[in-house]
């Protein structure tokens, strides 16, 4: 039996709840517990009680266990849905443009003249650098590159 309600506890649920097996009562009501149920809590097969009431949580109810066969369980939590509430899940179907739309507005973020500065600012830091280090510390230069630099006069 675990009983945390009550206890003004925030953020999501745990997945690791879910390792809970022999677990035969779970009450996380009259919190302020938000994002989604984790899918994990359909393993708990002991459950003969379980409270989600009176909290922040959104999204579909897990189906498979014994998690949506404790309907008074989930009031109070407007963005649920799924069974056994009323409210249905609606489940957008993807259009081949969203996947399109994506990998645009990724590549949008990185223009031509953001690849170019980088690579000019990269080049002109690594020449400076390098003139630097083969000027001054010549012997440097042949530990790191296996070179020796002819001497100047």
């Amino acid at each position: 039996m675990l009983n945390l309600s009550s206890n003004n506890f925030s953020g999501h649920i745990p997945s690791s709840l879910g390792n809970l097996i022999e677990l035969e009562s779970l009450d996380l009501s009259n919190n302020e517990l938000s994002g989604k149920i984790p899918q994990q809590l359909t393993s708990l097969t002991f459950l003969g009680y379980l409270n989600f009431s009176q909290n922040q949580l959104v999204g579909p109810i897990p189906q498979g266990g014994q998690v949506q066969t404790f309907p008074d369980s989930f009031e109070g939590n407007m963005g649920l849905c799924g069974i056994p509430l009323s409210r249905k899940c609606e489940t957008p179907i993807p259009s081949s443009n969203d996947h399109y739309n994506e990998k645009s507005d990724f590549i949008s973020g990185f223009g031509w003249k953001a690849v170019v500065i980088g690579y000019g600012c990269g080049l002109l830091i690594g020449m400076v650098a390098g003139h630097v280090i083969s000027s001054r510390r010549p012997d440097l230069f042949f530990k790191v590159f296996g070179v020796r630099l002819p001497r100047r006069n």
